[in-house]
Parts: structure tokens; sequence; C-alpha cells
């Protein structure tokens, strides 16, 4: 019994070494160019307040997410809701075209095309700015070769704080 059961693992060995390269071998010329292709370089994220006031700066930061530096040229875009959703549509539709190779999409490009440009970060990543509307936006952090990144803030107009009306002696003494 113990026989066999060396037998069968020096057969199963042999098999395994036989076959390893007649896969490789067997691989299509297409396959290999496919696979040697270029892939997107990694993927943004951008850290900004949830809520925002109108009339207020501030401050948007982007990183890349593998490493967690911040990332200096991207640039951010602000969506409104409609706008967020035409984005996600065309980007599904990007991302499945598979007659484009990862690098070769350009999902900055794409953003530009629906978003509101807010600017490009500075070499600590950082980008500021003020709001001059209120609303609820999706920022988008994007550029080429890199997968975007995305947070949504709203924008809110804060009233201004009037004065009380002074009240008359005659109201505060009928009560």
């Amino acid at each position: 019994m113990k026989k066999r059961s060396v037998i069968i693992v020096a057969i199963m060995a042999l098999l395994l070494l036989a076959l390893s390269p007649i896969s490789t071998l067997a691989q299509s010329d297409e396959a290999a160019v496919a696979s040697s292709k270029p892939s997107l370089r990694g993927a943004l994220a951008i850290v900004a307040p949830r809520v925002a006031a109108v009339g207020k700066e501030i401050s948007m930061t982007v990183f890349l997410r593998a490493t967690q530096e911040p990332f200096e040229g991207a640039g951010i875009w602000a969506l409104t809701r409609d706008k967020a959703e035409v984005l996600k549509e065309e980007m599904s539709a990007l991302r499945e075209d598979g007659s484009l190779a990862a690098a070769e999409k350009d999902y900055e490009a794409l953003v530009d095309i629906h978003g509101i440009p807010l600017g490009r970060t500075d070499e600590d990543g950082k980008l500021y700015h003020t709001f001059t509307e209120a609303g609820g936006y999706l920022l988008v952090a994007a550029k080429k070769g890199y997968f975007p990144g995305f947070t949504p803030i709203g924008i809110i107009d804060t009233p201004e704080a009037k004065p009380m009306p002074e009240q008359s002696s005659t109201e505060s003494s009928t009560g």
C-alpha cells in the first residue's frame, strides 16, 4: 500500500512538471499582448469637509490610495447630482470598454466634460476653494492614468444673525 502511494505521488509530480510548460506554450499571442499592456497606475482619493458654508474657503486634499502620499497636479471638479449620475453611467461604459487599455481610459477628460473645474492640487496635494452657490455636489479628483477619487459635499447658506427688536416698556409690563 505504501509503495502505491509513493508511485502515485511521483506520477502526479511528473505530470505537473510536464504540463506547466505546455500550458505556457499554448497561450495565444493575443493573451500575451493583452497582459503586457500598461494598466492604471493607481487610484486617487479626496478628503474634504462634508459640509461648508457659501463664501468660506475650504481645503481639499488628494492622495494616492496605495501609498497615502499627497498627490500633486490632480484636477478637482464639482458635479451636481444630475451630472454625477451621467458621469457614473459613462465611467461604467468606459471601464467595460474592452477596446481600450486601462492606461488609455481618460477618466479626467470625462470628468472635465461634466464637472465644474475648481483647480489643480499643489505639491502638498491641497487645493483651496470658495463656493459661491449653495447645493449638493460630488467632488471628483482625477488625473489621466489614475482612477478618480470621489467625495460628497454640501454647500449651505448661513443666515446672518439679525438683532432682536427692542421691546417697548408697555409690552413688558402687560403680561
